[in-house]
């Protein structure tokens, strides 16, 4: 995880995503290295013209979108305009405004969504495959309100556990918001 994004400051925080290590222990190459970046934007459309100068200025393969807060009224073309990049996303589907996530991948990527069962899906979560030759790496974007309960929790890791037998790799990120965990340390908070 690397340090904040220069633009734009908080609430709204970026992290890069550096997945080189771990591609190439997949794919078996020292060559291959994707750059991706993950954010919780609360709102593309509040920051749609931020979101543009990413496109236009930095060379990211991969773009993960967390409290997207879009809807189907929102147009895939609005989020990328000219820009080289593949749309998948999920918006919320239950009441109220917030959530939703969205996966930008280049064209040029190899990129599949992943299709889940509709007991296992979590609402606001979405899979991919990227193919690499013989290669699949799975990448599933989480957003978890935090208003959810813990039977939401139990349906999410039975989402997870279900998505990640069939793939080489997995690379779970997301926005999980779990206050009483220390990140730093990987503890509960007493």
């Amino acid at each position: 995880r690397g340090g904040p994004f220069p633009i734009p400051p908080p609430p709204y925080y970026m992290y890069g995503v550096s997945v080189k290590s771990a591609i190439n222990k997949v794919s078996g190459s020292n060559t291959l290295s994707l750059n991706a970046i993950l954010f919780n934007s609360r709102s593309i459309c509040n920051k749609i013209h931020e979101l543009h100068i990413l496109l236009s200025t930095y060379e990211y393969d991969f773009i993960f979108i967390t409290e997207s807060w879009a809807t189907g009224n929102i147009l895939d073309s609005f989020i990328v305009q000219s820009y080289k990049y593949n749309v998948f996303r999920k918006d919320r589907q239950f009441g109220g405004r917030g959530g939703g996530v969205i996966i930008l991948c280049k064209t040029q990527l190899t990129v599949y969504e992943v299709v889940i069962p509709d007991i296992l899906d979590t609402d606001e979560s979405f899979i991919v495959d990227l193919h690499m030759g013989s290669s699949n790496v799975r990448i599933f974007l989480v957003y978890r309100s935090p208003s959810r309960d813990q039977e939401h929790l139990a349906k999410l890791c039975n989402e997870i556990e279900c998505v990640h037998k069939s793939a080489e790799l997995v690379i779970i990120l997301g926005d999980f918001n779990f206050p009483l965990i220390k990140w730093e340390h990987y503890s509960p908070i007493p």
